[in-house]
């Protein structure tokens, strides 16, 4: 599909149903494991026609919804991770009008706990003074949310034709620190990641990058520093060869609506762009926080 500046315009003419706020508290996780995902879109698939129109429950992680105009061909589809407290179901409720305009399924997950293992692991690690969690770019280390994360995604498979190359990630404060974490470590699955006001880069020291991937921030953040995601976050995912889009805009920490109008049409048309015009960073003036 081929989306020009119009489709940006249009989307930020849909409101958002609900605005959303959180913010961060550590917890201890038990288990080890990689954040590679094994769940993939089917090629043949029988509709399930109960969950159109409607948030629905599925998996053990998730809520999906899927317009009543979306039709039974493959669509893409939007992964959705709310901040610290917060809940993926909140975030479908929010884009639920985007989804009826677009034709995009949206599905949203949650943590076992207050944030997903990976983020809480880090933190833990960051308050025991632990050497990894000290070093300019720590790696993740992803607890038993990939599990839950992957059998929520399978479930999506089997019953929901997918479009594959078409399935993205966007998430918000923690949620968009764990959106890079996941996303970067399954270039097979997600071709577009966002986050929006992100806290943290925990990501795989190897990538194969080649990902869109778009961040926005608000000057005004006084929670997560709005030059540690335009000076050293944004540089450092270019590094691996992502082709990486930033969004400075007014504002703190909340999750605003212009940025997340566009960071939809960031996923249905990465390279628009329409999506970085004003953006205004000025890294040059100093160190990033």
């Amino acid at each position: 599909m081929k989306h020009t500046a119009p489709l940006l315009a249009a989307l930020l003419a849909v409101p958002p149903a609900g605005a959303l706020a959180q913010e961060h508290e550590t917890a201890s996780v038990e288990v080890e494991v990689s954040g590679r995902l094994s769940a993939m879109p089917l090629s043949t698939v029988d509709p399930d026609t109960s969950l159109i129109g409607r948030i629905a429950a599925i998996g053990p992680a998730g809520h999906i919804y899927i317009g009543e105009g979306t039709g039974q061909e493959p669509r893409p589809l939007l992964v959705l991770l709310n901040g610290t407290g917060g809940s993926g179901r909140d975030l479908v409720e929010a884009l639920v009008p985007v989804a009826d305009s677009a034709g995009i399924v949206l599905l949203g997950l949650d943590p076992r706990r207050e944030n997903f293992d990976a983020v809480e692991r880090f933190f833990d690690d960051l308050d025991a003074r632990r050497a990894r969690a000290r070093v300019a770019w720590p790696a993740p280390r992803f607890g038993k949310d990939r599990d839950r994360i992957d059998e929520t995604l399978a479930e999506v498979f089997r019953r929901v034709p997918i479009e594959q190359g078409h399935i993205g990630l966007l998430g918000y404060s923690h949620g968009g620190s764990y959106a890079l974490m996941l996303g970067t470590a399954n270039p097979q699955l997600f071709t577009s990641i966002a986050a929006i006001s992100p806290g943290i880069l925990v990501i795989p020291a190897q990538q194969a990058g080649g990902q869109a991937i778009f961040l926005a921030h608000g000057r005004e953040d006084r929670v997560q520093p709005f030059r540690r995601t335009a000076c050293a976050m944004a540089p450092r995912l270019r590094s691996f060869g992502n082709r990486v889009v930033f969004y400075g805009h007014e504002g703190g920490h909340a999750l605003e609506t212009e940025s997340l109008m566009r960071s939809v049409a960031h996923f249905l048309a990465p390279d628009d762009p329409s999506l970085v015009a004003g953006n205004g960073v000025g890294c040059e003036e100093s160190a990033p926080d």
